[in-house]
């Protein structure tokens, strides 16, 4: 409307005016943008907070990034971005399973992911609070457009109960084939016992006659 009346705005000012016109155009794109990309960011938190086991994120030095809650609960920490790779396993309190030996950080799947390994293990234990929990853990890594890792992804959950539970059935089929053996090692024996009576008895029998 103003470029209609003569002389209101010079030449040089109407340049200025249509470039900041032009960049508040830009700055209202980039903030419906940048709200879209909030609103997929925040589902896609709600959608890792409502999986039922923990998943632990790190950037590509392989410092810790995000974790959701139920990582956090089984850890005992929150995320500590402050943490280095190769601090993972003492700040965490992760050890071999059935020893006391903390863990590897080199040989960790979120590490070895960022190596580009594929890994899942179940031979990593959590020890907080007088607890022990036994963990199965899978590294996956993350790569952009250009073929780079830029995260890893650990995901774990407690398999105690699991693991408690295989020892006991491997226990109970341990003894059942040790009750198996015995009975049918005293079946052949009470069968050789037999026999061997019935070919005494036979023997004696064609002796008297």
């Amino acid at each position: 409307e103003n470029r209609l009346a003569a002389r209101v705005f010079t030449p040089e000012r109407s340049q200025v005016l249509q470039l900041l016109s032009t960049q508040a155009a830009i700055a209202i794109e980039n903030a419906k943008f940048y709200s879209e990309l909030q609103a997929k960011e925040s589902k896609i938190t709600q959608f890792l907070e409502a999986i039922p086991m923990g998943i632990a994120i790190v950037d590509a030095t392989g410092r810790p990034y995000y974790a959701n809650q139920c990582g956090n609960q089984l850890t005992g920490k929150e995320t500590d971005p402050s943490v280095a790779p190769e601090q993972i396993s003492e700040a965490y309190q992760l050890y071999v399973a059935g020893t006391d030996q903390i863990y590897p950080a080199e040989s960790l799947p979120i590490v070895r992911a960022l190596r580009g390994d594929r890994i899942r293990t179940e031979d990593i234990e959590i020890r907080r609070d007088q607890v022990t929990i036994l963990l199965e853990a899978r590294g996956t890594p993350v790569f952009d457009q250009q073929g780079n890792i830029t995260y890893a992804i650990a995901t774990f959950q407690d398999i105690t109960e699991r693991k408690q539970a295989e020892k006991l059935l491997a226990d109970y089929n341990c003894t059942l084939e040790q009750q198996v053996a015995e009975r049918t090692a005293a079946l052949r024996q009470s069968e050789a016992n037999y026999t061997e009576a019935k070919r005494k008895q036979t023997q004696k029998t064609r002796t008297v006659a």
